[in-house]
């Protein structure tokens, strides 16, 4: 493996960053940690709410690219599940995922369960076509905001495990149903699923 692989694989695997709040660049800003600087872009409602020297923890997703190498913050692992699922529709890239959960989540997740195209293409770059098929792709793959297992915990373990199930997929309602237990709050992902494979 050449240093340029080794490089890109380790990269890929940041998953998280808690630092200073640098200089903002267009529609990013640098995150300071240890004395590096981490190009984050950010939706719209967290690049207006903060400034430079400000103290942030953000869960990232990696985007990598033969000639590039780009990282996208969120607050909190709600938004962090819906943009990869966003990321998963065609058509939709991550400036488009990262317009779209600008706005909250179960906001978002509301208007593709009702099937509310009239919201989704109000989104800027969010034209019909495009919000018909979000809806078309992810409506019935998406925690409901009301009773979602994962909107109540913002555990990992818990949308890893939901995010597992309905790929295979077993009905939204009864996942949850099931995953709801108090016995398993503290399991693993792995040990989540099979939980529910042991108990359907």
């Amino acid at each position: 493996m050449t240093k340029h692989h080794q490089k890109l694989k380790i990269l890929h695997v940041i998953s998280f960053l808690s630092g200073t709040v640098g200089d903002g660049v267009e529609d990013a800003f640098t995150i300071l940690v240890n004395g590096v600087g981490y190009l984050v872009h950010m939706p719209k409602n967290i690049k207006e709410n903060i400034s430079p020297g400000q103290e942030i923890n953000l869960h990232i997703h990696t985007q990598v690219r033969e000639d590039q190498i780009s990282l996208f913050g969120f607050l909190d692992l709600e938004t962090l599940f819906l943009f990869k699922k966003l990321l998963s529709v065609s058509g939709i890239g991550p400036k488009i995922a990262v317009e779209i959960v600008s706005f909250p989540a179960e906001k978002i997740i509301h208007a593709i369960e009702s099937e509310d195209s009239e919201f989704l293409s109000s989104i800027p770059g969010i034209g019909k076509k495009t919000a018909g098929r979000v809806i078309l792709e992810l409506k019935n793959k998406l925690p409901s905001s009301g009773l979602s297992l994962a909107v109540k915990s913002k555990e990992k373990d818990d949308y890893e495990a939901i995010d597992a199930l309905l790929n295979l997929g077993f009905p939204k309602n009864r996942i949850l149903e099931v995953l709801g237990s108090e016995d398993i709050k503290t399991k693993s992902t792995e040990e989540k699923v099979k939980f529910f494979l042991q108990n359907t």
